[in-house]
């Protein structure tokens, strides 16, 4: 089985399962999970953000403005309203 694979297993069971079991994995697992994630220090992932950044900028990617983003939520609320 792939490590991917095992991931999603591990995934789609941690939704099911009850509280108790839960609790044990994360016990397992607690020192290994990173308590305080600074994203800015993660090399890997400021350079994805970059690239989408200079990606949406130079129009390679589709990108939406606040405004734009507001306005469609504001005619999704409209619609449902009625």
């Amino acid at each position: 089985m792939t490590i991917s694979a095992i991931r999603i297993k591990l995934q789609e069971y941690i939704k099911v399962a009850d509280e108790k079991k839960v609790k044990a994995i994360f016990a397992l697992l607690e020192d290994d999970i990173v308590k305080d994630f600074n994203w800015w220090e993660d090399k890997d992932l400021v350079k994805d953000f970059e690239d989408r950044v200079k990606k949406c900028k130079n129009g390679t990617n589709k990108a939406f403005s606040l405004e734009e983003i507001d306005a469609d939520i504001e005619k999704i609320k409209a619609n449902t309203i009625s």
